[in-house]
């Protein structure tokens, strides 16, 4: 490795001690040049979060660098969790600036509201992974973790939790692809895709853009940044599937702590009236499938 060199990077920070909402922890690519005596403050990390409601850490939903992602007093991911980062040393800036350039061209519709954030089906790694995608990385489709849960979840979440809300996200949570709902999946899945991009051992056939990612890899690393000493609790490891996220908050739901925050909503006249509408979730469509089957069963029961 040499000064001047570029670097494209992952980044997986870990639970909350604080927020049991925050237990999958957070995921965002960087990208920049090995700068002086190996220096890496100034890399640009993609860092997207929630633009409609109002961060209790002040965290801006934006390219910054490094060293104010982990850093910056109370909105530092380093103050509250520990971190991983696996960064790919390469030979050319070539993939790294064609990644820059998407996650910019994403934040152009992200900042307008063509597209919201959304905790299952758009959150940080959903994201970062459909913009990787798009540019023919085929970052490994992990898959759903049970449709068969969800369909049942969606009506049980329902009523126990008395909110059709709570339902529907049971439901999406548990039929997205785990890649682009987990940071831990989805830094899993790109790490060993990486490996095998090196190595020559990718089963399938390469893109032109995978063809080049692994032609330009000098080397790969793996950085781990422990969490800042403060007042704030420690952190823990992120989970990667639902299983761990129960096994880890208490079973009580006034038992867990959750950060409230308000709303930020997106003035009206902002909205472009020619932007595409976002398409349905999947909940939705099961929502109206229960719909039905409920009105069937009411019409065979009277008639």
């Amino acid at each position: 490795m040499t000064e001047g060199q570029p670097v494209l990077g992952f980044i997986l920070n870990g639970a909350q001690g604080d927020d049991d909402e925050a237990h999958g922890g957070h995921f965002a690519a960087t990208t920049g040049r090995i700068g002086k005596d190996g220096a890496i403050h100034d890399w640009l990390v993609a860092n997207y979060y929630t633009l409609d409601s109002e961060s209790e850490k002040g965290i801006i939903a934006a390219p910054v660098p490094l060293d104010n992602y982990f850093a910056d007093l109370n909105s530092g991911q380093a103050w509250y969790r520990p971190s991983y980062m696996l960064v790919a040393v390469l030979r050319d800036q070539r993939t790294a600036a064609h990644i820059q350039s998407a996650l910019g061209r994403v934040y152009n519709q992200f900042y307008r509201h063509q597209f919201g954030y959304q905790h299952a089906r758009a959150n940080c790694a959903g994201i970062t992974v459909s913009t990787l995608r798009a540019l023919d990385w085929h970052v490994p489709v992990r898959g759903s973790e049970s449709w068969l849960k969800a369909i049942i979840g969606l009506p049980l979440s329902t009523l126990t939790s008395g909110s059709l809300k709570n339902g529907k996200a049971v439901f999406d949570y548990l039929t997205e692809d785990q890649t682009r709902l987990y940071p831990a999946a989805a830094f899993e899945e790109i790490g060993v895709d990486l490996l095998h991009l090196v190595q020559g051992t990718t089963q399938r056939t390469l893109s032109v853009f995978e063809k080049m990612l692994a032609e330009d890899i000098d080397a790969l690393l793996l950085v781990r940044i422990p969490q800042l000493p403060s007042s704030r609790a420690w952190g823990d490891f992120p989970i990667v599937n639902s299983r761990e996220y129960h096994a880890r908050v208490p079973k009580k739901l006034e038992d867990r702590q959750i950060v409230p925050v308000g709303p930020r909503p997106f003035p009206k006249d902002f909205v472009d009236p020619d932007s595409p509408s976002e398409p349905p979730l999947r909940s939705d469509y099961a929502v109206a499938g229960y719909a039905l089957l409920l009105a069937l069963l009411v019409l065979l029961a009277l008639g």
